[in-house]
């Protein structure tokens, strides 16, 4: 039994990876000769080779456990948030939803960092400033960026492009409040254009969804344990899907 292999976006273990704050994270590995493993700090039960992504808003570090029988063997990698990116400029061409067929320009300025990631398809970004042509697959640009000094909150710059027709989240608000060891939570949302399909609310470590609706609240209360992140799908069929994972609460305090 080992872990022949273990990467984050090409990062192997003993590394650390530099990732922008809401950048997508592919994982892979394969341990040949295990029962099962499990990644932390998701305590995620996997088979014993796979590959799998999750989107990241705060530093960690992700642990591979390879195990069989009572023994086990494990790798670890260190995901870093850069932080104190800020965005200059962001623009599209045309301005709003384009037409059927039409292309939309996206162009976007970075200031105190080298690099970032922007949502929605288009991916890490690497310099200052940049330029994208992006044909009618999308409806919402949104670029998340930590708050200077890695505080937790985030920023946001948002656009509108792409087809007017497509699934959008138009609302998606999400806070945690602390009182002592009980975390109370809240959450708000609304989906357009869902085409009449259900939109599924989870988190975490609920079994159950809390609506299917396009548009609702919901709260919930628990005491100590990890942060609840956050789940949003929806299928749209022809138009599209929506599907966010590991969405974290901003914290009030």
């Amino acid at each position: 039994m080992e872990v022949k292999l273990f990467k984050i976006n090409g990062t192997g273990p003993g590394q650390t990876y530099e990732a922008a704050a809401g950048e997508l994270l592919k994982i892979e590995w394969d341990c040949p000769g295990c029962d099962f493993c499990i990644i932390y700090p998701y305590n995620w039960k996997v088979d014993c080779n796979g590959e799998m992504e999750i989107y990241i808003y705060e530093t960690m570090t992700v642990i591979l456990r390879a195990v069989k029988d009572r023994e086990s063997v494990q790798k670890e990698i260190t995901a870093k948030l850069s932080g104190g990116e800020d965005v200059k400029g962001i623009s599209v061409s045309p301005a709003g939803p384009a037409g059927s067929g039409e292309e939309t320009k996206f162009d976007f300025q970075l200031t105190k960092t080298a690099f970032g990631y922007l949502d929605h398809g288009i991916g890490r970004v690497e310099g200052r400033s940049g330029s994208y042509v992006l044909k009618n697959q999308y409806t919402v640009y949104r670029y998340d960026i930590l708050t200077a000094g890695g505080e937790t909150g985030y920023k946001e710059k948002t656009v509108k492009a792409g087809r007017s027709d497509a699934p959008e989240i138009q609302r998606l608000k999400y806070v945690m409040m602390k009182n002592g060891n009980e975390q109370k939570y809240e959450l708000s949302w609304r989906v357009a254009n869902n085409d009449g399909k259900d939109v599924i609310i989870e988190a975490s470590d609920h079994k159950t969804t809390f609506a299917k609706n396009a548009s609702g609240r919901a709260s919930f209360a628990r005491t100590g344990g990890e942060t609840v992140t956050l789940s949003v799908r929806c299928d749209a069929g022809e138009k599209g899907k929506i599907e966010f994972a590991d969405i974290y609460p901003f914290e009030l305090k």
